[in-house]
């Protein structure tokens, strides 16, 4: 697909501003209950992402039958849109002060993670799950500031006011393309990383993992740093409680692999450890990940 005409990125931008400004106006319940209906609008006229969500359920195992990889996709189009939601509106509800009081941490993570980073930084591997926006805020103002990566978007103008969200978070964020050292320096600087590592890896940016039962390319980044730093990898995403900006932070592992095997091998068993982790989180909250996004080498694009 080519690059989107200057007149579309303009178009696009004016109308996610306008969207933006009214949410903001809008009470929180307001806000989720109209968001319960552009989504449900959005299921019904984007037939590709609808399709391949129910495609990837059935192929996964997460849904035995159409009518229930139906009912998920569309819990999973409402999920994308309260991403979009909270984003706009989290400012207006949480503060440094009662950012506790709208985070949980999974029995002993958060003590866990504390402990790792008074001697050194932590590697996050998050995914498409619960609003992994608020994952990043959490960790970066309860425990440390996050360096991040991000994948340049369609509408650079949309991304402008995105990251400028993220950054609000205490995060620095690097386009993915030439991130790499700036995280190692951050590692070096005793700071936190948090990668996205939940899609398809086309090339040498992935190696050959098992999801679901399938293949599947995994982003070999994470694991790249744990190995050549020693820094402790762990899977943390955000899963969304209620619709009153509460989450649970689910922290899993750390992962560490055998310094017997080859570097090769090493990258591939660690990439099987957080994408095993990821995809038990999921199984137990099929609605809160993005099926839409491609992810198996053994089904259509």
């Amino acid at each position: 697909m080519g690059k989107k005409s200057k007149t579309i990125i303009n178009i696009e931008y004016f109308f996610a501003v306008l969207f933006a400004c009214f949410v903001r106006i809008l009470p929180l319940s307001w806000a989720y209950a109209l968001n319960r209906l552009l989504s449900f609008l959005l299921y019904l006229a984007d037939s590709h992402h609808r399709k391949r969500s129910i495609q990837h359920l059935i192929h996964s195992g997460v849904a035995q039958t159409l009518p229930e990889a139906r009912k998920i996709t569309l819990k999973s189009f409402i999920n994308m849109g309260k991403v979009c939601v909270e984003t706009i509106k989290f400012d207006q509800y949480i503060t440094p002060d009662n950012i506790d009081k709208h985070f949980s941490w999974t029995e002993g993570s958060r003590e866990m993670l504390e402990t790792k980073m008074k001697k050194s930084s932590v590697i996050f591997v998050g995914a498409h799950f619960g609003n992994w926006e608020m994952a990043g805020l959490s960790c970066s103002i309860l425990l440390k500031p996050i360096v991040s990566v991000f994948r340049n978007f369609d509408n650079h103008k949309i991304g402008k006011y995105v990251l400028k969200k993220r950054r609000s978070f205490k995060q620095t964020i690097y386009p993915k393309e030439r991130a790499f050292r700036p995280l190692i320096k951050a590692i070096r600087q005793e700071k936190a990383v948090g990668i996205l590592a939940d899609q398809h890896a086309g090339g040498s940016l992935g190696v050959k993992t098992t999801f679901f039962g399938h293949p599947a390319k995994t982003h070999i980044s994470p694991a790249l740093l744990h190995i050549k730093t020693n820094t402790p990898i762990v899977v943390g995403v955000s899963r969304r409680l209620d619709n009153k900006l509460h989450f649970e932070n689910i922290i899993k592992g750390p992962f560490t692999t055998s310094s017997e095997l080859s570097e090769n091998e090493q990258i591939k068993d660690i990439c099987q450890q957080f994408t095993t982790a990821i995809e038990e989180i999921i199984r137990h909250y099929p609605e809160q990940w993005v099926w839409c996004h491609r992810r198996w080498i053994d089904i259509n694009r």
